[in-house]
């Protein structure tokens, strides 16, 4: 036993030199149509990943009285194009290993493509009729519709859910970014087809878009495909500017009353943005509080040493504009006051005393070390590239990564905790009977 355990070290470890050792090249790319892209070259297998970004075309942008309009989008586009059925469309897709998805948050508006090299270019001429001919027959616009209105049905039922969407109510009062993706059922019951047209023509542009492209296809010829074969016009029209973030940091505690056997609670406070410079402290702080699993401290103090709850954790939510540091707790009724008390006190003594030197390493040895299985998918880099480029990180962040990680101190951790972790700042929400 000894002996394999000693041969699966070595074999880890020389596969992990052999990662840390081979950081991508990222280069940037222009074609003569006026697309800008960054791209990393990748022959290991026929597989090509790209990924688009469509800045601020995010729920928080959806028109008052229209909320859940981007979101129904991302339900639409794959029901057909250019007079393509949503059966034949799906069909085509089959045929050519591609897959084509959407999704969007409260900023932007994501498409994730992954196909072989030898059909790149169908599949961007497929891409193509989708992001500008997408098949809007009433009758595919009803049966989405009704789709969303049974999800956000559903979702009423979800404690995770109500909870969620109560804490960013309470901490983001009515600003857009506080809005549920999925919308209200009288917005999405009001959404007509020229509401979709007109999301469809408003966002999807070259003016606004990060493209990602990861894989085995060269330069000239992503250049070549996208000029001749994604036809989007140049400039978008009159976008909605956002208002400004005001997080409410003051103690709350809110309880929601639901008849079921674990109560749901979500705590936190205002947080800190991607492209904040004091990011990575914030980062590893929270990996040792509640990011890092059963190595973090909520973890190891609420279920391990006190069995209260199988879920516990915490994470830095971001956006263009804001950031919140969030925490979760799944636990039984009868024990969330006691779950509760230990979060806090955890909280109160990251806030005091900071973290330890051992803490420290263990955590940037995890994040060093883990982080190069992270790029061994196309699809995960081509995500990489895209917040890469969407949070101006520099097109040598892959290799810079590390660096900030392993450079940063107990000290600015300490005060990272001081800047997030006032527990006479937060707000709890509790969802259920106790």
């Amino acid at each position: 036993m000894k002996k394999i355990l000693v041969l699966f070290i070595v074999v880890f470890s020389f596969f992990m030199s052999v990662a840390v050792a081979s950081i991508p090249k990222v280069e940037e790319v222009e074609s003569k149509g006026g697309y800008k892209l960054w791209m990393i070259e990748d022959n290991y297998l026929p597989i090509v990943s790209i990924k688009l970004v469509f800045k601020n075309s995010g729920t928080a942008y959806d028109t008052e009285g229209k909320k859940g309009l981007a979101h129904m989008v991302t339900g639409l586009l794959d029901e057909g194009a250019g007079g393509i059925s949503s059966f034949d469309y799906r069909k085509k897709l089959e045929s050519l290993a591609t897959t084509i998805s959407f999704d969007v948050d409260e900023d932007n508006f994501y498409v994730n493509v992954k196909t072989l090299k030898d059909n790149l270019e169908e599949t961007l001429k497929l891409l193509n009729l989708t992001l500008t001919k997408p098949n809007l027959k009433p009758e595919i616009i009803e049966r989405i519709r009704n789709q969303i209105l049974v999800i956000i049905q559903k979702k009423q039922e979800s404690p995770q859910y109500v909870a969620s969407k109560k804490f960013k109510e309470a901490v983001l009062g009515s600003h857009p970014y506080s809005r549920t993706k999925y919308g209200v059922p009288k917005a999405v019951r009001s959404i007509t087809r020229e509401d979709i047209v007109a999301y469809v023509n408003d966002n999807f542009s070259k003016e606004n878009i990060i493209i990602s492209v990861v894989g085995d296809v060269k330069k000239s010829k992503i250049r070549k495909l996208l000029d001749n074969h994604l036809k989007l016009k140049d400039e978008r029209k009159d976008v909605i500017s956002l208002p400004p973030v005001k997080v409410k940091n003051e103690e709350q505690y809110i309880k929601i009353s639901k008849s079921i056997p674990q109560s749901v609670v979500y705590f936190g406070s205002e947080g800190i943005k991607r492209s904040d410079k004091d990011f990575y402290p914030a980062y590893i702080m929270n990996h040792i509080l509640g990011g890092g699993g059963f190595e973090s401290r909520l973890m190891d103090t609420v279920r391990e040493k006190n069995g209260l709850a199988y879920s516990v954790y915490s994470y830095l939510s971001t956006y263009n504009k804001a950031g919140l540091f969030v925490g979760y707790v799944g636990t039984d009724v009868k024990k969330v006051d006691k779950s509760i008390k230990l979060i806090k006190k955890e909280l109160k003594k990251l806030y005091k005393d900071g973290v330890t030197e051992k803490e420290l390493n263990d955590a940037k040895d995890y994040l060093v070390n883990s982080y190069p299985l992270k790029m061994t998918k196309n699809e995960n880099l081509a995500a990489y590239l895209s917040v890469m480029q969407s949070e101006n990180l520099g097109i040598d962040f892959l290799e810079k990564r590390n660096d900030y990680v392993r450079s940063v101190t107990a000290q600015q951790i300490k005060a990272a905790a001081k800047d997030l972790l006032d527990v006479g700042k937060m707000t709890f929400v509790v969802v259920g009977d106790n």
